[in-house]
């Protein structure tokens, strides 16, 4: 049965939409050419803010589908950029001469994001992206900007909450363990009777970090990185922690259990390092 319409009057136009409420594709909206005033711009302004601070921003952590992707690549195919926006872009990458160390050192180290990295430049936050992306430097992850990470800000990090009981009771809380890289691990061990035991569930607490598994008749400890939650970073960050607190620590990434072999040697590697 064909959906019905209704017709609304708003001003002189005639506005089509359907029994949903939702406008008729190819009918001109009504506000088409109109300007909003600075009042209602501001109060959409505030209304966005409070919404982003709230639910956070829709966009974070998520990315286009490879579908998307090649939409908007193709509706860009044979544009050509306006005489006055090159301009502005030469302008723009003239204002913004940084050695990539430097850039580096903003973004990982001082963990700035684009937009506070172009407001010490004077320059627009496309202009740092499409450097970095020139450089080569990875962007942050969701873990990376999560606001657990910055922990003088969150008192959730405190000593307190370093205690194994607290830890255990947080991961019982917020993530199903093991997990399935996790679970994996568990049965090439079991399968190649290497020493080392699970202990991701909050079972061993070093100074406030849960390890993933330990090997208990050595200091050794194996860490599995999924590629979605972390970073290289993450892996230095992670092995020198260990290091200071006297045990060796190798990480496994997500791309290398497609090969069990590849994972059984290289553990077995790390235990002969022992020796």
């Amino acid at each position: 049965m064909p959906m019905m319409r209704s017709i609304i009057s708003v001003g002189l136009d005639m506005v089509q939409q359907d029994n949903k409420g939702r406008f008729v594709k190819g009918i001109v909206p009504w506000n088409k050419g109109k300007k909003a005033s600075q009042e209602s711009k501001l109060k959409m302004s505030l209304a966005a803010k409070d919404r982003i601070k709230r639910n956070g921003h829709c966009w974070l952590g998520r990315k286009h589908s490879s579908k998307s992707i090649e939409k908007m690549r193709f509706a860009r195919l044979g544009k050509k950029l306006s005489r006055k926006l090159r301009q502005k872009l030469g302008e723009a990458h003239k204002k913004f001469k940084i050695k990539k160390q430097d850039l580096f050192k903003l973004y990982w180290v001082e963990k700035l994001n684009g937009v506070e990295i172009a407001k010490k430049f004077s320059i627009h936050p496309c202009t740092v992206y499409y450097t970095m992306k020139h450089f080569n430097i990875p962007l942050r992850n969701r873990s990376e900007i999560s606001p657990l990470n910055h922990i003088k800000e969150h008192p959730w990090v405190s000593e307190r909450n370093k205690r194994p009981e607290i830890i255990q009771h947080v991961l019982n809380a917020v993530r199903k363990r093991p997990t399935k890289l996790e679970q994996k691990l568990i049965e090439i061990v079991n399968s190649h009777n290497l020493p080392f035991k699970y202990v991701g569930d909050g079972t061993v607490i070093i100074d406030g970090k849960c390890p993933d598994f330990i090997n208990p008749k050595a200091s050794q400890i194996i860490e599995v990185f999924g590629k979605h939650w972390h970073s290289p970073e993450d892996e230095y960050k992670r092995t020198q922690f260990f290091n200071h607190h006297g045990y060796k620590c190798l990480v496994l990434w997500e791309d290398e259990f497609k090969n069990e072999i590849t994972i059984v040697s290289k553990i077995k590697g790390f235990l002969s390092s022992e020796v």
